[in-house]
C-alpha cells in the first residue's frame, strides 16, 4: 500500500510538472497592408493558446497587457506589432508587420 501511496505522489509531482507550450497568434480587424489612420483598430489574441499573460508591443514605445486591444494610428508608415505569450514557464510569440495608409 505505502508503494501505491508513493507512486501516486511522484505522478502527480510529474503531471503537475508539466506545463504546455503556448501557441500565439493575432487577428487583426483590418486587412494589415491597409490600416487606416486615426480609426480604431482591434487587436485580438483569441487564436492563441494555453497562454495566461499577454505582452503587446508596437515597436514605438506602446505596450500592452491584455488579450484584446483597441489602438489607434496617428502617423502613417510601417509598424511591427508584436506579440509574447506566456503561461508561466514557457512563452510563445507572434508578429505582423502592418502598413498605415492616410
Amino acid at each position: 500500500m505505502k508503494y501505491l501511496l508513493f507512486f501516486l505522489a511522484v505522478s502527480l509531482v510529474a503531471v503537475s510538472g508539466c506545463t504546455k507550450q503556448p501557441f500565439a497568434c493575432f487577428l487583426v480587424d483590418y486587412n494589415i497592408d491597409s490600416i487606416p489612420v486615426n480609426k480604431t483598430v482591434q487587436f485580438n489574441s483569441f487564436c492563441s493558446n494555453e497562454g495566461q499573460d499577454y505582452f503587446w508591443d508596437f515597436n514605438n514605445g506602446d505596450r500592452f497587457y491584455d488579450p484584446v486591444i483597441n489602438y489607434v494610428f496617428t502617423d502613417t508608415g510601417k509598424y511591427e506589432v508584436f506579440l509574447l505569450v506566456t503561461n508561466g514557464k514557457k512563452t510563445a510569440s507572434a508578429k505582423k508587420i502592418l502598413t498605415v495608409k492616410p
